[in-house]
């Protein structure tokens, strides 16, 4: 037998198996301690462990993670490269720990390393700021508003902020609002003024459209002259053109219309002009104030309109259906935007007033046409039906028509809530269908309520539809538009 340094054959294959075997046993070991290393990514300024190692674990209250990770992980990578030790949070294997209301923070690297990174935990624990969350109660008229379209003025108060804002869904939606902040005492107060900035800017609007209703004066309110009592002259052609006056197509003449809400909230409306509950107009109170911007118009096409002036320079030389038109009210001497709809006896023409809803007869040598900037307003009448409600017989009694322009004060400019519950299909095209409430008294008052208790309404059995997107706005020209098209 061979020298073997003293090994014999037996020996010589136990060790042959067992070096293997413990290298093996070696990788997996610092593998394993490579997995438990980084929740975050390595340091580039990584350091060679050397020396003694050990491992320190910390419960890090809940609320105080987010300060000792940083944005992005900005502070926790800090903390690492500033003390060499490595630092993470345990996987939340253990649900427990997350109802606790603590994590686990581990430190691990050499001694004096993970001593320094310690304090650093733990002064980062100290001055984390405390997370308070306040209630508050909104009233719904303001919620809209708080809101925004689609969300974006709450997301924009929460970012400046920095508080989380949340406001209750669900209940009654002319019942306050729970509202609840969510931050440091500074944020939240930022936000609490932030949301009284803008209490404040819906306050203002009502204050200007109360300023504008005391400053109109009542209108006629019933439709004059039902339109198959209209003696329409023969020359003039039935159908309406797609065009509605020279150079405006049907699509622009679409963004004259006033837009509805994009919201299921309630908003401020006028009643200007009603033909029955199912057939009426609104004039919709937004920011800025429509209201005011309207009374400007009237006030400034008036002034115009009434000076004294040589030749026939406003004078309109070729009229047609479908034409818009200055035009002077028979019960007032204000002038109004209007739409020519039709021809009758003796030189009248029948106009329909856009921003009211109403109709007139004027003869055509009174009609003027209308300067460029006295067209930048969307027209501010809009078409709509009364939810809940449909006439004791086939049609609308008088008395019904009477007690709804009570009701809703037609024309007599005082603001009603109204709200888009869906839309209806009915002889005079697809209508917004409204719910009316006069928040005017001590007690609001539903109006169709208030109609099927006078017994001048029964309770609404037609179908409608729940879809709130089918027209951004309708009226007579968009039905014009419609029929055009078939």
């Amino acid at each position: 037998m061979k020298y073997r340094m003293g090994l014999t054959n037996r020996q010589v294959a136990a060790l042959v198996v067992t070096v293997p075997l413990s290298a093996f046993f070696l990788y997996l070991l610092f593998k394993k301690q490579e997995e438990d290393d980084d929740y975050f990514p390595e340091n580039g300024n990584k350091s060679v462990a050397s020396g003694q190692q050990t491992i320190v674990e910390i419960k890090v209250p809940s609320r105080c993670a987010a300060a000792i990770i940083g944005r992005d992980g900005s502070n926790i990578k800090k903390i690492q490269a500033d003390t060499g030790a490595k630092v993470n949070f345990q996987d939340r294997e253990n649900k427990s720990e997350e109802s606790t209301g603590y994590r686990v923070v581990k430190i691990r690297g050499k001694v004096e390393n993970v001593m320094l990174a310690e304090r650093l935990v733990r002064k980062c624990i100290e001055s984390a700021p405390v997370i308070n969350t306040v209630e508050i109660i909104i009233p719904q008229h303001y919620i809209g508003r708080i809101i925004g379209k689609s969300g974006t003025n709450i997301r924009s108060l929460c970012e400046i902020s920095q508080a989380k804002i949340k406001i209750e869904r669900g209940g009654n939606n002319r019942d306050p609002k729970l509202c609840k902040i969510s931050g440091t005492d500074e944020q939240i107060a930022f936000a609490k003024s932030l949301l009284d900035e803008e209490i404040r800017k819906e306050d203002e609007i009502d204050r200007r459209n109360e300023i504008a209703s005391q400053d109109r004066k009542p209108r006629g309110s019933k439709l004059n002259s039902p339109a198959e009592e209209i003696n329409y002259k023969l020359d003039q052609p039935v159908k309406q053109p797609k065009i509605f006056f020279s150079g405006i197509t049907s699509q622009e003449q679409k963004s004259r219309l006033m837009p509805l809400p994009d919201h299921s909230d309630y908003f401020a409306v006028f009643i200007s002009a009603v033909e029955h509950p199912g057939h009426f107009w609104m004039q919709i109170l937004g920011s800025p104030s429509k209201a005011l911007n309207l009374d400007i118009l009237m006030q400034s096409m008036t002034e115009y309109f009434s000076r004294p002036v040589d030749g026939e320079s406003d004078k309109v030389s070729c009229i047609r259906i479908g034409d818009i038109v200055a035009a002077p009210f028979q019960h007032d001497d204000n002038w109004y935007r209007a739409k020519v709809v039709g021809f009758l006896d003796e030189g009248l023409v029948d106009v329909y007033y856009v921003d009211y809803g109403d109709n007139g007869s004027v003869h055509r040598e009174q009609l003027k046409e209308l300067r460029s900037d006295f067209l930048g307003l969307p027209h501010q009448a809009t078409e709509c039906c009364l939810a809940g409600v449909e006439p004791l017989n086939e049609f609308w009694s008088e008395a019904a028509i009477d007690k709804f322009e009570e009701l809703t004060y037609c024309a007599q400019w005082k603001p009603l809530m109204a709200k888009v519950l869906s839309y209806k299909s009915t002889e005079n095209g697809t209508l917004p269908s409204l719910e009316l409430v006069d928040t005017n008294k001590e007690e609001d008052i539903l109006i169709a309520s208030k109609l099927r208790e006078s017994g001048l309404a029964i309770k609404e059995t037609t179908q409608v539809s729940d879809e709130h997107t089918l027209f951004p706005s309708i009226n007579e020209t968009a039905k014009m538009i419609q029929e055009n098209a078939e």
